[in-house]
């Protein structure tokens, strides 16, 4: 997804688990970007959406001031890395300028997991300090989302159910791409502290648990239906990667 915004695609856990394939459900509605779709996340009351044919984006909330806030619109905007690349070129997913400056050379996909974010789960709207940055207003902001949203982590979404994995297991996620820009994705883990407590759930504990794909093969799937999938290799690395 992206060129890498850090979209609210991971589950918390306190289960190690293995990912066997990511399922891209592809869409009609082109509303956001990208977002996870299965298991059920905190966005998807009930597991109502799941994986349905052009709802990848219906889920979500409203908010007290009554903006619609779907769950492609809980993100990170304004993601830079600080420092040179360290993706090997053969990672690249979007295309380079032959000549001149780079646009993307401090796009966070040239360091997967180096860029600081505001939200391990996302931003409602993706920009919480502004539009721009220090704006006391609320406003739809360039380059995508609203500003001022509240915090995934600290919101309290309806519905939320909770998926249970066996430790070790190997098992299924899906997450529906809505406009493709490059990059890519990782699933982490993050162990809720004892008391339950979500707000205290930090980028850093995700990066203690990042997950290991199982085969060599994902899927590109529409909507529920097995049958429509298209198999093809995966690309994976580990290199210039943080972790």
């Amino acid at each position: 997804h992206r060129d890498l915004h850090s979209f609210p695609t991971r589950r918390s856990s306190d289960l190690v688990f293995v990912i066997a394939a990511i399922i891209c459900s592809l869409g009609a509605k082109v509303t956001g970007h990208a977002n996870m779709v299965w298991p059920p996340t905190w966005f998807d009351e009930q597991g109502y959406f799941g994986m349905r044919k052009g709802e990848a984006c219906n889920s979500g909330a409203i908010l007290k001031d009554g903006t619609d806030a779907p769950s492609c619109m809980w993100f990170n905007n304004y993601t830079f890395i600080d420092g040179p690349e360290t993706l090997d070129k053969s990672m690249t997913t979007y295309f380079n300028r032959p000549f001149g400056e780079d646009p993307f050379a401090y796009h966070p996909w040239r360091s997967p997991g180096a860029a600081e974010i505001f939200s391990p789960c996302g931003v409602a709207g993706g920009n919480p300090w502004g539009c721009p940055i220090g704006n006391p207003n609320f406003n739809e902001c360039k380059g995508g989302g609203f500003s001022y949203g509240p915090y995934a982590e600290n919101y309290r979404f309806p519905g939320v159910l909770t998926t249970t994995w066996k430790r070790g297991s190997v098992v299924e996620a899906a997450w529906s791409i809505m406009s493709n820009h490059g990059g890519g994705y990782s699933y982490r883990l993050c162990k809720l502290p004892p008391n339950g407590n979500k707000r205290r759930v930090t980028e850093k504990c995700f990066q203690k648990i990042p997950l290991k794909f199982a085969g060599e093969d994902q899927w590109i799937q529409y909507g529920t239906d097995k049958s429509t999938r298209i198999t093809f290799k995966a690309n994976y690395t580990t290199v210039g990667t943080t972790p």
